[in-house]
């Protein structure tokens, strides 16, 4: 009975804390720059940007800004 309360908790406390970390990660947004402006994460730019933009420093792609 104790290692089935154990196995229980484990898949639990493994569950949870992955669903922590999903949504760190889903809701980082890097920040941009719109030609040679600065960085930022101002949403109407990144909308409105003619020229490139540019992220500073993308570790991984989030799902946040697509």
């Amino acid at each position: 009975r104790f290692h089935w309360i154990v196995l229980i908790s484990w898949q639990c406390m493994n569950f949870f804390g992955a669903s922590n970390l999903f949504s760190i990660f889903s809701n980082f947004v890097p920040e941009w720059r719109c030609g040679d402006g600065p960085l930022g994460q101002n949403c109407t730019l990144y909308h409105n940007c003619n020229e490139t933009i540019t992220f500073s420093h993308v570790t991984f792609h989030s799902a946040a800004y697509e």
